[in-house]
């Protein structure tokens, strides 16, 4: 298992046991890892307005976000049992998948700021602005 990865196969055990991930992915771990990088990038498309996407995706261990990194679990499982099951998927599953597309959602309108666990002096806070004013003279 290589270290530089934002999410390992193994670390999915917290949202399914790791029998069921092998079933699923017929134990092709390149298709877990293809699903976990497809849906990082999923989820760097609704951070990337307000934050530093790939030095948040960066990260490893603790110093990771750990709400970011359980919706991220949550879509992983979720794509992995719509690949074998092409039913209409668990409603418990379903939901979390929904959940966490909504807070991704949150998150890119400036509703909810996540957690961003940094060591760093960098700060993660929302890019501030405004667009030039102008005058009308009349």
């Amino acid at each position: 298992m290589t270290q530089d990865r934002y999410l390992h196969k193994e670390e999915l055990k917290t949202v399914a046991p790791l029998n069921l991930v092998d079933a699923l992915s017929e134990t092709e771990d390149s298709l877990v890892d293809a699903l976990i990088a497809e849906n990082i990038d999923l989820m760097k498309s609704y951070l990337q307005g307000r934050y530093d996407v790939e030095e948040l995706f960066s990260k490893t261990g603790d110093s990771r976000d750990r709400i970011l990194l359980k919706y991220l679990k949550d879509m992983v499982i979720h794509d992995l049992h719509m690949r074998y099951v092409r039913a209409k998927p668990q409603e418990a599953l379903r939901q979390r998948y929904e959940d966490a597309l909504s807070w991704l959602h949150n998150i890119s309108r400036g509703y909810i700021q996540p957690l961003v666990s940094d060591s760093s002096s960098k700060e993660h806070s929302p890019r501030l602005g405004s667009h030039s004013r102008y005058s009308t003279r009349f």
